[in-house]
Formats: C-alpha cells, sequence, structure tokens
C-alpha cells in the first residue's frame, strides 16, 4: 500500500498513526518553495521541488505547483516504483485515518459485488449515500444540474473489477465555497453511510474528491490532477478544479473499459474549513465553465478503444488536440497549455 500525501503546512503524524504502526510506504509531497517540510519516520519520504528534476528533466512542468495537483509528483512515483496491481491511496494533510481505514481500504477494491447507484441524470451526487435529511452537493457539482427531481436508484448489484473507490469524510464537508454561505450546515461529526459502498452506474459522472482517494496502480494515468491556479482572463484564474476535472476524465474511462468506480467507505475525518471567501473567489471561474469542460471530455472520448489505462488516456490527449481548434474562447486559454503538460505526463508515465 502506498499512501501520497500533498502539503504546503506539514503533516501530523497522529493523523496517519496507523500507516506508520502498518508499515505501509507513505509520500509527502512538498508544495513549499524553500522545501521546508522534514518528517522523520522510517517509512515516510519526503519529495521536494528539487526532486522534480531529478526524476523527469525537461518534464518536469508536467507537476503542478502550489496546489493540491502537486500530488501528481508522489502518484507518478507510485506508478513507477508500485507493484502490480498495489493499492494507492490520496489523502489531504488535514485529513485523519482511524484503525479501521486501512484494513477497509484494502478491500475496496478488485473483485466485487456491490448494490449500483442508479440515475438517468449526467451527474451523480456521492453525498446521497449519507443519512442525511438535507441535501448537500460535493465540490464541483454543476449547479445548472442542481433541482433535479431526485431519481437515484439503489435496487440492483452489479460484479465487477472496482479499480478507484472514492472514500468519503466527516467533519468539515467539501463543498463549494460559495455554498457554504446558504447551508445551515456543512460540518458533521459522525453522519452514518446508508450503504458501505455502491458502484456508480456507467454514464454519469461525479466529483472525485482527492481528500480521500482509493485506486489500483494502474489507472494512476487516467487520475492526473490538472494543473490549477491557471490564469484565464485579467484578474481570474482556473482554481480548486485539478481533481473534478481530472476526475470526470477517469470515470469516462473507467466505463469505456468496462471496470467500476464506487464510493462509500473508508471514511476519514477532515478537520480544516479553509478560507471561504479566498476559495470562493478561487473556484468561481470554473464553475462558470464546468459543463463545457464536461463537453469537451465527452468529445475526447469518442471512439477510444478498451485498454490498459495509459494508452487510453493517451488516446485522449490526442483526442482532445484534434478538437482544438473547436474550443471555447473561455477555456482556450487554459487547455491548449494543459494539453502540453497532459502529454508530457503520458510521456513522463511511458518512461518508466
Amino acid at each position: 500500500m502506498i499512501v501520497v500525501i500533498p502539503s504546503n503546512r506539514g503533516v501530523n503524524l497522529n493523523y496517519i498513526e496507523p500507516f506508520l504502526n502498518y508499515n505501509c510506504r507513505v509520500i509527502i509531497v512538498d508544495d513549499t518553495e524553500d522545501e521546508r517540510i522534514s518528517v522523520k519516520a522510517s517509512n515516510i519520504e519526503v519529495f521536494h521541488h528539487s526532486d522534480r528534476k531529478k526524476y523527469l528533466g525537461e518534464l518536469e512542468d508536467c507537476i503542478p505547483r502550489k496546489n493540491g495537483a502537486c500530488r501528481d509528483f508522489g502518484l507518478l512515483v507510485a506508478y513507477r516504483e508500485g507493484e502490480m496491481g498495489e493499492t494507492v491511496i490520496c489523502l489531504d494533510d488535514d485529513c485523519k485515518i482511524d484503525d479501521e481505514y486501512i484494513p477497509k481500504a484494502s478491500n475496496a477494491l478488485g473483485l466485487k459485488t456491490l448494490v449500483l447507484a442508479e440515475t438517468k441524470h449526467p451527474f451523480y451526487n456521492p453525498l446521497d449515500i449519507y443519512d442525511l435529511e438535507m441535501e448537500i452537493y460535493p465540490r464541483g457539482f454543476p449547479y445548472e444540474e442542481r433541482g433535479r427531481p431526485r431519481d437515484y436508484n439503489y435496487t440492483k448489484t452489479v460484479t465487477g473489477n472496482v479499480v478507484f473507490n472514492l472514500g468519503l469524510w466527516n467533519g468539515v464537508f467539501d463543498v463549494n465555497a460559495i455554498d457554504k454561505h446558504y447551508l445551515d450546515k456543512f460540518s458533521f461529526s459522525d453522519v452514518p453511510l446508508r450503504y458501505s459502498q455502491v458502484a456508480v452506474v456507467q454514464g454519469p459522472l461525479l466529483s472525485l474528491c482527492s481528500m480521500n482517494m482509493i485506486m489500483v496502480k494502474e489507472l494512476i494515468p487516467a487520475i492526473y490532477q490538472l494543473p490549477m491556479n491557471e490564469p484565464i482572463i485579467p484578474h481570474w484564474k482556473i482554481d480548486r478544479y485539478g481533481d473534478i476535472w481530472g476526475g470526470y476524465i477517469s470515470k469516462k474511462l473507467i466505463d469505456i473499459r468496462g471496470d467500476i468506480l464506487s464510493v462509500g467507505e473508508p471514511v476519514i475525518y477532515h478537520d480544516k474549513d479553509g478560507n471561504i471567501e479566498k476559495n470562493i473567489l478561487q473556484e468561481h471561474y470554473a464553475h462558470i465553465v464546468n459543463l463545457q469542460f464536461c463537453e469537451l471530455i465527452a468529445r475526447a472520448c469518442e471512439d477510444i478503444p478498451p485498454g490498459n489505462y495509459l494508452d487510453m488516456y493517451d488516446a485522449f490527449c490526442s483526442n482532445l488536440e484534434v478538437v482544438s481548434d473547436s474550443f471555447p474562447r473561455s477555456l482556450e486559454g487554459y487547455l491548449k497549455p494543459t494539453i502540453e503538460k497532459m502529454n508530457k505526463w503520458v510521456s513522463a508515465l511511458r518512461r518508466g
């Protein structure tokens, strides 16, 4: 088991103590400019900005800086050095796990029979399996798709290969910052799940929050967290959507291959609320162009044959370049340099 945690402030070892007790390999991606994060533990490795050049050479700019998508570097190390079929976990540095986390994470992937979460809507809300009386949407769920009549159905089961599990959380929920202004509550100390793990039906997209992701190593090429903190127009950037848009792409490729993406346990505790006003500004532009990006993803996934995830992601990048002449002006300035970085990501993985 390999655990990847990005940070620009430091890691609380008490939060991840079970990983240390089980001797899991923990990779910390230090996103500070002065490389100040240092951890003394036998099974923890800290990778700094200077390590990127050593590993990647001229391809190093495929790894984002100054945002959570810097976790791509830890994922790349896990892909190169992990064993076939190894479980890879992504957590944020403000997430706390308990002693049940590791056995549940170990059991989350592979051939399983699960309750099937079905919907005819183009997006599925993974927070629906909480036993909550209120409706609450995860960060990245499109505003245009809210307010539809709830049609989620959990009456069927499906058997298949689970390659990715979105673990959920207690504490501060990961919702859009602006939503926190109208929600009566967005922090819950201990909310039970109505289902311990559900498979999401093929078709709908969903937000894959990177604070608790569990995947098989071979999926890593398709879970690339897109570069963020990128200027688009004066005063506005694309930000805080690296895991959301990367997750949309992953779900499309998982569906094409016929594998399963699931949602549910293990649950972590998320303890930080963040700077709400700052996050509102960071997320604003991406909210506006969210569905436009989803339309481009759908076009770029056309005619991709099932295969290994590295080849499929490579084909996705090529297809996205083909449709680049029709990029909307709202995304053109972001996508053209981003495609170059996506291609470098593929090259870096192929080097092994």
